[in-house]
């Protein structure tokens, strides 16, 4: 498992101490009535379900006894990715935006499977949507992670995130966590409604893969979109550079405005220690339920 593998190792590092879990996940609770685990025994009060009484148990002390369980309520993560060749950019001098979109799935999918919580995989290849049902194990991540890294070459079609909101939003009536994963976009009037809907819905969590600054990048870049190539001397002109930077502050800022609006919980990811910083802001978005 060439994918799942390392990013498991760098989770287990991360998560060095108790954690929340993305949602509810499996929380040992007690509670009076049928479930999974049985836990103990307690004395019969009024408005006890007179169906958990332990008949056996009542018979040999003499006390009128009932039944607890420890209750396993299990959490349901999607991962939806924009998958596709926008994901072959960079993120940084070394890595590609499909890179850390991978360490950013796999991270979250790990955090749920050891909560034994259920993770499915929504994403686009060549115009088309792909899907995994909701599952526990690590080899169900391995596959769904490798799907988003065929989707996500150079010859592959451009994203398109409003057909996989749609079916996001189509995806299912009970309710969710909806991870979005997807590139550095403009955030619209088109997207924000949809977002709108998915949050009324779901549990919505948005994570904006940045792209690097040219300016960072070695020798001559060639657009994703098209062959021209932008050469170093120019990139790395102060005034080019003060512009690029400009254009991706307005667009961090357009979309956060938007997804605080939406009371999305939002994370701009770059290539710098991605599973520690999404471990970190699942422990802080889990703290503030």
């Amino acid at each position: 498992m060439a994918l799942i593998t390392p990013i498991k190792t760098r989770v287990e590092l991360a998560l060095r101490r108790p954690v929340a879990s993305l949602h509810e996940g499996t929380h040992p609770a007690i509670h009076i009535g049928r479930s999974h685990e049985f836990h103990d025994l307690r004395e019969y009060v009024v408005g006890d379900n007179i169906r958990d009484i332990d008949w056996r148990a009542t018979a040999r002390s003499g006390q009128l006894l009932i039944k607890r369980y420890t209750a396993q309520r299990q959490a349901t993560l999607m991962l939806v990715v924009a998958s596709g060749r926008c994901l072959a950019g960079l993120a940084s001098a070394h890595r590609t935006k499909r890179d850390v979109a991978i360490d950013v799935a796999g991270t979250l999918g790990m955090i749920a499977t050891q909560h034994a919580d259920r993770v499915g995989f929504l994403w686009t290849h060549d115009g088309d949507v792909r899907a995994t049902r909701p599952r526990g194990g690590v080899l169900d991540l391995e596959r769904g992670l490798q799907g988003i890294v065929d989707a996500s070459q150079l010859d592959a079609a451009d994203a398109d995130l409003p057909l996989l909101l749609d079916r996001a939003i189509q995806s299912s009536n009970r309710r969710l966590i909806m991870a979005i994963i997807a590139d550095d976009i403009d955030m619209n009037a088109v997207l924000e409604a949809k977002l709108r809907r998915l949050a009324a819905q779901h549990d919505v969590w948005y994570f904006s893969i940045l792209d690097a600054l040219p300016a960072d990048l070695p020798g001559d870049v060639m657009g994703i979109g098209d062959t021209r190539r932008i050469p170093a001397f120019l990139r790395k002109h102060p005034r080019v550079r003060e512009e690029f930077e400009e254009q991706r502050n307005a667009r961090i800022d357009a979309r956060h405005v938007a997804l605080q609006r939406l009371s999305i919980r939002h994370l701009e990811v770059t290539d710098d220690d991605v599973v520690r910083t999404v471990v970190d802001a699942v422990g802080r978005w889990s703290r503030v339920r």
